[in-house]
Parts: structure tokens; C-alpha cells; sequence
């Protein structure tokens, strides 16, 4: 059996490979322009003469990278739409399927800190790459890499192409029509999302905005709306602080200065919409919500008391987004703050979930109305951390046998977890961004175990090997 979190064991040097959410690595050390190249020309040979859009957010590197993966995609082949502005993965999705393009490429390392950059691959249907053709394309751009046949020499042109406006006017029809009485503080990390969604709330609510304008340092913390982060944008508590990451996909809510985490959010959205207070989301009942493992939770009991079912699939938003192609979701939820919705994109989207919260801006703070939530369907508890490392295999194999012992359902699934009698559930994965390992902990009732989770973060650093 291999052993959990296997893909992120403590690594030899970077051979070219598509994570969670694309290909990420240090700028100047696993991104360079050699490896957009090389990543560009493969994506322009797969699309066989068609269309690729190509952008990248406002990170250091951006204009050199560019400029390496429109030279990759025309040595490819490929028909080139280049995005100038800085570029929102959600934005580009929509813009790939709008344009009937064959792919979409984003330089993006998304939420990971400034250092970073990276190579996130839209496929035609609007979500990201699946595995079966991420694999194509990472074996052949590391075999240009390691044989290069011949130096770039096709000219590379390209069309300039600007998806904001269409964007937006698609965001547009789903936000309320009047004006909403209501302050409220938005925060892009100093990412891509303003001077997007910035000008959607304006004429609807009363806007604020922190950490807007460019700086490459992000503010000299990573572009992720979390809550350490979304606190330190404004310790004093303003009544609502919404936030995005750094190219958009992600959403982060502080509430009157109550942290809501991403699945409580969700299953808010998904229990207004069955109440019909989001007009626009149409959710019906015998539907499915698609979630991965970590997200089980508040979102669990708001679809069993609608009657809604629950499609449970491996982390990862791509195959979120698939479920929400092919049919068998009609709403996706990442527990780390991405959604989708089968009647806008399938890509996840911080600002099409900050679109519809504002309906809900109406009915007072969006803790309060999680609290509500919670005494009609039953309290759930939920926490989750991050600890620098790498997944060891020996540490993961022992703790099966630990949890074994524990009793309830051991889960193997996307790292390890055990699922306890009394509805507890502790999970751990590593990332498939970022060399850090993922803690999870959802428990029954208004209180979190607090000597539970001590226990289980003690298991977890036991298989942790620190960062070099």
C-alpha cells in the first residue's frame, strides 16, 4: 500500500509536474522562462492549431514568463490570444469558454507567497487540466527540457484580447439589483481581483477597500485570505471583510470579527438558495454537492435537510470542477475556499461566491446567519492548520496502525484521517501547492475538542519532516 501523501514526500531535485493546481515552484529556481517554454510549447502541440489564451497575474517575473510561454505556444503551433492586464484564473475560464479556445494558460502561483510563481492550465470545458493530459504535457515539456530539439525560431504573434468586461457583465446578472444598505470592506491582497469585483459591490453596497494597488511583496505576506491574514489587513474588526486571493479563485470572510471558515460559507449559500433568498442560484431538491473529504461538515447537515445529496471526491478542485462538467453536481465546494456553480463556470471563483453573499447582506452579518443556520440544523465545530514539511512514508504507515486503535472509520483517502463514533473527524494531507501538510478537524456539537486535536496535531508532526 503506498503510503499516504505519497506525492508529497520530501523531494529530489524538481523534475517538471502538475500538483493540485498546476505546476508551482520557486521563481528563478523550478519557474523559469526555459520551463514556461518548454510547458507552452507542449499545451500548443496538444491543441493541434486551436486557440490558447494566455495571461498572468501581477507577480515578480510576469512580463519575462509571458514572453516565454507566447514564444512556447507558437513554436507549438498554436493560435495565440494574449491577456495584457492581470489576469484572474476565474476570468480566464470564463473567457475559454466564451471563445471556444482549446486552452487557457495562467502564470500564477494563486495564494503561495511572493517568491513563488507557476503554470495553471485551463482545459477547454473551463476547469482545470484533468491528470490523463497534464501528464502528456508535463513528460513532453521535460523531455524539451532534457533533448531540446531546436531553439525557438517561430515568430511569435499574437492577439490581444481583454475577458474583464464579459467577465464582469456575467458576474453582473448574478448580484442583487438594488442597492444594499450596507458597509462593507473588500480586501484583494493587493491580487488581481480589484478593479474586478471592486467595481461590481460599488453601486450595491457602501465599499471599502484595504490592500488594494500593486505590490509585487503582496504586502510581504502570502496573497491567501485566511484568517491570520484577513485579521492582520485590519485588526480592529470592521463589520463585514471580504477577501480574494491572489488570482482570484479563492474567497475568505471575517464577520464582525468572526472568522467563518470556506464549507460554513457554502453551506450557508446552499441553504439560502433552497430558501430562495439568491434568486439567481438555482438549486433544487435530489441535486448533489460535490465536496472533498476535508470539507465534510456544516455543509453535510444543510444538504440532508434540504434533501440534497453529497458526492464525496479525492482534494483537488479539477475534480470538483469535473463533477460539475459532466453533470453529476450542481454546486462544488472546496474546503480551502473555492466553489463553483454549474450555471456560471466550473472553475472555482472567490468572486462569483462574494456576488452572492452580497444578497445576503440584507438579512444582517453573515454570522449571525451562520449561527442561525446552525441552531436549525445542528452545530458543527471546525478547525484547520498548517505545518511546514514534508510527509514522511515511514511516520504515515505508523499512524495507521495508531488510529486503528482509535476506533470509527480510518480514511486513506488524500492523506489520512479517522472518522470517530461520535461524528469527530480528523484529517491530514499534504499540499499539492506548497511543502506544508494540511490538518483538519470537524466535531459535533458548539465546542472543539481541544484535547483531541492537541493529540492529533502531536500524531501529525511525527510524520513531518521540516522544510529545507
Amino acid at each position: 500500500m503506498p503510503p499516504p501523501g505519497a506525492a508529497n514526500i520530501n523531494p529530489a531535485p524538481m523534475a517538471i509536474a502538475f500538483g493540485s493546481s498546476g505546476v508551482r515552484g520557486r521563481l528563478g529556481v523550478e519557474i523559469t522562462p526555459a520551463v514556461i517554454a518548454a510547458l507552452a510549447q507542449a499545451v500548443g502541440e496538444q491543441s493541434q492549431g486551436g486557440m490558447v489564451i494566455v495571461g498572468a497575474d501581477c507577480r515578480r517575473g510576469r512580463e519575462a514568463l509571458l514572453e516565454a510561454a507566447v514564444a512556447g505556444l507558437a513554436q507549438g503551433g498554436a493560435r495565440i490570444e494574449r491577456v495584457e492586464r492581470p489576469l484572474a484564473t476565474p476570468v480566464l475560464a470564463h473567457a475559454v469558454i466564451r471563445r471556444g479556445a482549446s486552452f487557457g494558460i495562467n502564470l500564477t502561483a494563486s495564494h503561495n507567497s511572493s517568491e513563488y510563481q507557476g503554470f495553471k492550465l485551463t482545459g477547454h470545458w473551463g476547469g482545470p487540466a484533468l491528470p490523463d493530459l497534464t501528464d502528456r504535457i508535463a513528460a513532453r515539456a521535460q523531455a524539451l527540457l532534457d533533448h531540446p530539439e531546436s531553439p525557438l525560431t517561430v515568430a511569435a504573434q499574437s492577439t490581444p484580447l481583454d475577458p474583464i468586461p464579459p467577465y464582469l457583465e456575467a458576474l453582473r446578472r448574478l448580484a442583487p439589483a438594488q442597492f444594499q444598505n450596507r458597509d462593507l470592506t473588500f480586501a484583494p491582497l493587493y491580487g488581481v481581483t480589484q478593479g474586478i469585483w471592486d467595481a461590481l459591490a460599488r453601486p450595491l453596497v457602501r465599499l471599502h477597500t484595504l490592500t488594494s494597488g500593486r505590490r509585487e511583496d503582496f504586502g510581504g505576506a502570502p496573497p491567501d485570505p485566511v484568517e491570520g491574514r484577513l485579521r492582520g489587513v485590519d485588526p480592529r474588526g470592521v463589520q463585514e471583510l471580504w477577501g480574494c486571493d491572489g488570482d482570484g479563485d479563492r474567497f475568505g470572510i471575517l464577520s464582525h470579527g468572526v472568522w467563518i471558515p470556506p464549507d460554513e460559507i457554502a453551506a450557508l449559500i446552499v441553504d439560502a438558495a433552497m430558501r430562495g433568498l439568491i434568486p439567481p442560484l438555482k438549486i433544487e431538491a435530489g441535486q448533489a454537492v460535490a465536496r472533498s473529504i476535508p470539507s465534510r461538515g456544516l455543509l453535510d447537515r444543510v444538504c440532508r435537510h434540504h434533501g440534497l445529496s453529497i458526492l464525496e471526491t479525492p482534494v483537488s478542485f479539477r475534480h470538483l470542477a469535473q463533477a460539475i462538467a459532466e453533470g453529476r453536481a450542481v454546486l462544488a465546494v472546496e474546503e480551502s475556499g473555492g466553489m463553483a456553480w454549474s450555471g456560471f463556470i466550473p472553475e472555482k471563483d472567490g468572486m462569483f461566491v462574494l456576488t452572492l453573499l452580497l444578497h445576503l447582506l440584507a438579512f444582517g452579518s453573515l454570522a449571525q446567519q451562520v449561527e442561525e443556520l446552525k441552531e436549525r440544523v445542528g452545530s458543527v465545530c471546525r478547525i484547520g492548520e498548517k505545518i511546514p514539511g514534508f510527509w514522511e512514508p515511514e511516520g504515515a504507515s505508523a499512524l495507521l496502525l495508531e488510529l486503528a486503535a482509535w476506533g470509527g472509520e480510518v480514511v486513506e483517502r488524500d492523506g489520512v484521517g479517522v472518522i470517530l463514533p461520535d461524528g469527530t473527524m480528523l484529517h491530514a494531507r499534504p499540499s499539492g501547492t506548497e511543502p506544508v501538510v494540511r490538518l483538519y478537524g470537524v466535531f459535533p456539537g458548539a465546542v472543539i475538542d481541544a484535547q483531541r486535536w492537541s493529540l492529533w496535531r502531536s500524531l501529525i508532526e511525527t510524520t513531518i519532516s521540516p522544510t529545507v
